[in-house]
């Protein structure tokens, strides 16, 4: 018989059955939590494990150097800080080699091992990973992969540095001096303060954001940074003030300057006429030079706020006329001059290959009689002049970078520098229409020299060009003298340089003495200007070389090409410059009373009266009739070549000497104007100063 179960009974077994079920809910829940937390620990020690692989990666990169041995320090520096962090692991792998980023910034697998240079560092780690509960799964195999580059070394240099002196007595200060800013302002400027300001491309672009440029700050491509659009000298100075606003208090960077002050240069110095191009390369100007290589690293890199706006105002006065107001005084009282910027110098901020070079100068000179007071007009009136239209061509000298982070201390560079070559022109030049025989004014033959088109040196062959030939000098109206010089002052020297940064050095030229220079290439040029003129023939090539084949030429127009040619004494007759001709000019010198004011004159005519070639000669020659008419002309023309046309005690050599010693007060001072003008102007023809800034051996990021 069925027996129902007490209502006692009934509640103890649903309770049984409740504890059942809590109890199965617990450990199902205590299980997840178990798994979560081991999986939690796994996801841990990947983070662990990847930690380590970066920090290997990392510390290991920054050995790395354009040395393929430091591939095995790399290494070592990798293991020794994986086995620090994360113990019981073993490498799989650790390869130096050569990193090419995607150029759509994606970091993706451009990893290449094995290739150098070595810019990157790939850590593989592996671990044997046990379950934090023993009885919740195996032990399981955890790896993390890493790959660090190092960015590129980049140095900052300048070529010609001495010009970006913002000293008032140098060409800048020149340059200063005609903008208007109050005498604060100028002193600020010209202060070794601005030396001492040190900023970033970088920061810079961030201060040039602050003030309201339209400057993407994201622009980080070279193409990118080489079409910023310009921006002006004052916009540099208010963002340079930004920057040093936003520094840290105590900083080295803001000690000593007035900030108001700069914000007020700034605001003076935000004209169009100042405008400049922040960034350029090889083949576009910038006040920057950037490098071929990416530009990252080149944004981090030091630059000295002094030189940037140095070079900014040079760059902003290219092909302006920039007058040297010469002191009234000596030589320099019948001299004037005014210098052209051709091209402007750049900063170079880069990797290997990036270049700098200095500007690139054209200084016109203009010698005038005229200007000699009271003396001047007295020469003038009786026919005699002198006029030297000189233009001095200075080359850009070139530094390029071979390497960087050299030496013990990683803080030195080597750098490949091209010296500039210059050069050294008298005469007539493309842009001069008119002669001296025009008698126009000297100061219109002064602004015709100055025109953009004159030039001495071709930047293609590296020479000078020389010039048509001018009327240099006239005595007396009766012994016109033109002629054309051009001189290689300095040819182009190449040396490589190493500096450790800051430093800077020179790369010594040749020594030149422009007097003892322009001295014996003029007597040449002016010796073949006479002949010229006498004969109608060009001597351009210069005769003065004894076995030049112009003197031949010449010798042989005056003799004949035909039969036994004229006669020594008829040569002699047939020159313009003949005794009567001379005595004329004695006879003015002497009436007149300018024997004192050109020198000892008359004996050098005397000397040339004495030494005209005579008859004697045709006597020396009639051996010679033996062998014919042949032989007989070619012993005249000889003679003709050796003696008529000599460089000695010849007539010829007596009537340069004439011109000479009328020219010779005012070249001997020459070279000591133009070495002291150049040095006031921080400009050097004999030696090309490079300065190297800074160095900065690369920054290391993952990039896998």
């Amino acid at each position: 018989m069925h027996r129902s179960q007490s209502p006692t009974q009934r509640h103890n077994e649903s309770q049984q059955g409740s504890i059942v079920v809590i109890l199965a809910a617990s450990i199902g829940m205590l299980m997840v939590l178990l798994a979560s937390i081991q999986i939690g620990y796994a996801a841990y020690m990947k983070r662990e494990l990847q930690k380590a692989a970066d920090m290997a990666a990392l510390s290991g990169v920054q050995a790395l150097t354009v040395d393929d041995e430091s591939c095995s320090k790399a290494k070592l520096n990798a293991d020794s800080l994986a086995d620090a962090n994360i113990s019981n692991t073993s490498f799989s792998l650790i390869e130096c080699g050569q990193w090419k980023g995607d150029s759509s910034g994606n970091p993706s697998t451009n990893f290449q091992a094995g290739v150098s240079p070595y810019n990157a560092l790939r850590v593989r780690i592996s671990k044997e990973q046990s379950p934090l509960v023993p009885f919740i799964g195996t032990d399981t195999p955890a790896e993390a992969v890493a790959t660090a580059t190092i960015s590129e070394p980049v140095a900052t240099f300048s070529v010609g540095s001495e010009l970006l002196s913002l000293s008032k007595d140098g060409l800048l200060g020149k340059l200063l001096s005609t903008l208007a800013l109050s005498p604060e302002e100028l002193t600020l400027l010209s202060s070794d303060g601005l030396a001492n300001v040190h900023l970033t491309p970088s920061g810079l672009l961030q201060g040039l954001k602050e003030a309201g440029l339209d400057i993407d700050l994201s622009a980080g491509t070279r193409k990118q940074l080489l079409n910023l659009a310009p921006v002006t000298l004052g916009n540099l100075l208010t963002a340079a003030a930004n920057v040093l606003a936003n520094s840290p208090s105590g900083n080295s960077n803001n000690n000593d300057i007035d900030l108001a002050l700069l914000r007020s240069i700034g605001t003076a110095l935000d004209i169009p006429q100042l405008a400049v191009q922040l960034f350029g390369d090889e083949t576009k100007n910038g006040l920057l030079n950037l490098g071929p290589s990416d530009p990252t690293s080149a944004l981090a890199a030091k630059l000295n706020l002094g030189n940037l706006i140095a070079a900014g105002l040079l760059t902003a006065n290219t092909n302006n006329l920039i007058d040297l107001q010469l002191p009234n005084e000596g030589i320099l009282n019948v001299l004037r001059g005014q210098l052209r910027i051709i091209e402007p110098p750049t900063i170079a901020i880069g990797g290997e290959g990036t270049a700098a070079h200095s500007a690139q100068l054209r200084l016109y000179l203009y010698l005038s009689s005229d200007e000699i007071p009271v003396v001047g007009l007295i020469l003038n009136t009786l026919g005699t002049y002198v006029h030297l239209p000189i233009i001095l061509d200075v080359a850009t000298s070139r530094g390029t970078l071979e390497k960087a982070c050299t030496g013990e201390n990683r803080d030195g560079a080597v750098i490949a520098v091209k010296a500039a070559a210059a050069s050294l022109c008298i005469g007539k030049f493309s842009g001069m229409t008119l002669s001296k025989a025009s008698n126009a004014p000297s100061e219109v033959f002064y602004q015709e020299l100055l025109a953009p088109t004159n030039s001495c040196f071709d930047e293609a062959s590296e020479s000078s060009i020389k010039p048509e030939r001018f009327e240099v000098l006239n005595v007396l109206g009766v012994l016109p003298v033109r002629s054309s010089v051009a001189i290689n002052l300095i040819p182009g020297k190449e040396t490589d340089v190493e500096l450790r940064a800051p430093a800077t050095t020179s790369v010594d030229g040749t020594n030149v003495d422009l007097s003892g220079t322009i001295n014996n290439i003029i007597a040449d040029a002016v010796l073949d200007g006479i002949l010229g003129d006498m004969l109608g023939y060009s001597t351009d090539a210069g005769i003065t070389q004894p076995d030049n084949p112009s003197r031949q030429a010449i010798a042989e127009q005056l003799v004949g090409t035909s039969g036994a040619g004229k006669s020594l004494s008829d040569v002699n007759a047939s020159l313009v410059w003949s005794q009567e001709r001379m005595e004329e000019i004695n006879n003015r010198m002497t009436n007149n009373g300018l024997v004192g004011v050109l020198g000892g004159t008359l004996g050098i005519l005397n000397n040339a009266l004495s030494s005209i070639f005579s008859a004697v000669g045709d006597v020396l020659c009639l051996p010679a009739v033996l062998g014919g008419n042949n032989a007989l002309r070619s012993c005249r023309t000889g003679m003709v070549k050796t003696f008529t046309l000599a460089n000695g005690d010849s007539f010829a050599a007596s009537t340069v000497a004439i011109a000479l010693a009328i020219l010779k007060p005012l070249l001997d001072p020459i070279s000591t104007v133009i070495n002291n003008l150049l040095s006031t102007l921080g400009i050097s023809i004999v030696n090309t100063d490079v300065t190297l800034h800074s160095v900065q051996c690369g920054l290391p990021r993952l990039v896998q």
